[in-house]
């Protein structure tokens, strides 16, 4: 599955804006570099783990293809890694600028290793990208979420983007308003037996099940849901839709 890949990776893999703000990163980004859902908000400068790298990213995306460069850890101490910069293919409904890359660094203290997890790194790259891709075009642009529902009634999937769309929802939402949505999610998407009920895991279902009993309107109550049908959505429909849309062009 595309996202236990990505978890698994052990390339340290963020998310930054274009002034080099640290968005996101993967669990082994997080884990060396000390970042967690409270730090992500401060912004930090991606100059803080590279602290050679000194020029602007969003300028200068080519100069950054397996760069050499030591990386500074959360103990003050320094990695060797390769760096690459890529630009995420993002449309958004206005005209700020709203450049996000993401930045892959390979850790080089281990090369036996890396050979080792060189193929499977390389052959999911492309997802991982596209993984990235979706999340940011589906939370930003309206266009698509609706355009790319449309597609999905049309092969009669669209449970995953309704679901999509209302996780959007309850995450925005006061924590009133989601304890009465949390329970309309579940009913809807995940209860066994239901109508639009997701394709997941049993146990999957029976982790939130629980953990439902637990909660008041905890807003990441369906994260492990919603990472898996990302994921799935990524190597299914997003590639046809994307199929679709260019083939609409022509």
């Amino acid at each position: 599955m595309l996202i236990l890949i990505f978890i698994a990776i052990p390339d340290f893999i963020t998310v930054i804006t274009s002034d080099g703000s640290i968005l996101a990163g993967n669990s082994a980004f997080e884990k060396q570099f000390g970042f967690n859902d409270v730090t992500y908000q401060k912004k930090i400068n991606i100059s803080t783990i590279f602290p050679d790298i000194q020029h602007d990213f969003y300028d200068h995306t080519e100069d950054f293809d397996e760069l050499a460069t030591d990386a500074k850890t959360r103990f003050q101490s320094r990695v060797p890694v390769r760096v690459s910069v890529r630009p995420l293919n993002i449309t958004v409904e206005n005209d700020d600028d709203d450049s996000s890359f993401v930045v892959i660094a390979r850790n080089m203290s281990d090369k036996n290793k890396l050979l080792e997890n060189l193929q499977l790194q390389e052959a999911h790259m492309k997802n991982v990208l596209k993984y990235a891709e979706f999340d940011a075009q589906f939370n930003k642009n309206k266009k698509f979420r609706e355009g790319f529902l449309q597609f999905c009634k049309t092969s009669r999937t669209e449970e995953s983007v309704l679901f999509l769309n209302e996780i959007r929802k309850y995450k925005t939402s006061s924590v009133e308003k989601r304890v009465t949505m949390q329970h309309m999610i579940y009913e809807t998407f995940i209860r066994i037996g239901t109508k639009s009920q997701l394709n997941i895991s049993l146990d999957l279902s029976k982790q939130v099940e629980i953990r439902l009993l637990k909660s008041l309107g905890d807003v990441e109550l369906f994260h492990e849901i919603e990472e898996f049908v990302k994921s799935m959505i990524v190597v299914d429909s997003y590639p046809r839709y994307l199929r679709h849309i260019g083939d609409s062009s022509l």
